[in-house]
């Protein structure tokens, strides 16, 4: 894990494999965080974990996208960095989305998708998915 994040990995951290990153060297994780099997952090824009973060199986952590324009799909991805306060519980299968701060003692409940910033001790549920335009 050293060799993946950049640095050493804090001595009180507890990662069940299989664990997945495109990078790697822009994931933070502080000390006594909890990382489930199967998760997945796609950190380019960065990943921050705060001290006594759990986070149950199958998450994952998207800090890239893309332009939602049909013509600018290809051209270039937007990005930005994800931000977990102390002591957060995220759900098994929850989804955390670029650019989003979740808050100390906050729970994401599982299979959540987390597109908006989540304030201190909250709990929130449920998918975002809607129709919000057309082309």
């Amino acid at each position: 894990m050293a060799q993946l994040l950049g640095r050493p990995l804090p001595a009180r951290v507890t990662i069940y494999p299989p664990f997945f990153t495109d990078h790697g060297l822009n994931l933070e994780i502080a000390e006594r965080v909890f990382i489930n099997q199967n998760c997945t952090f796609l950190d380019y824009a960065g990943i921050r974990l705060g001290e006594g973060v759990m986070i149950g199986p199958k998450a994952t952590f998207i800090t890239l996208g893309h332009p939602v324009d049909p013509a600018q799909r290809r051209e270039w991805l937007t990005g930005a960095p994800i931000d977990v306060a102390e002591n957060v519980w995220i759900g098994a299968g929850a989804t955390i989305l670029p650019g989003v701060r979740i808050g100390r003692d906050a729970v994401v409940a599982a299979g959540a998708v987390v597109a908006d910033d989540v304030p201190p001790a909250t709990l929130v549920t449920g998918p975002k998915a809607g129709v919000r335009r057309q082309w």
